[in-house]
């Protein structure tokens, strides 16, 4: 991989782990919502690396983000500490 595709990865990572942390504080807050947005461009922006590198991790992303719509907020921040726990692996080998 790429310098500038590593950072965007990086970027996921920290927006990942910023975001399963909020949404245990509360799941509902306005906030949550604002960084789930977020984390979806930046998820769109990764996603062809992430079809190559770790497609498994686009699988996850696609039902935190399922969830998310549903309003079912529990399973939510579980895919998205699964997310970030994939995502871990994939960064400490590049």
């Amino acid at each position: 991989m790429e310098d500038g595709d590593v950072a965007v990865l990086r970027c996921l990572h920290t927006q990942l782990r910023l975001l399963a942390a909020a949404m245990t504080v509360d799941a509902a807050a306005p906030e949550v919502t604002t960084m789930l947005a977020g984390l979806a461009d930046t998820a769109a922006a990764a996603s062809e690396m992430l079809a190559v590198a770790e497609p498994g991790t686009l699988d996850v992303l696609g039902r935190a983000f399922a969830y998310a719509r549903a309003r079912r907020l529990d399973e939510t921040a579980s895919e998205l500490v699964l997310a970030h726990g994939r995502l871990s692996l994939l960064l400490r080998g590049s």
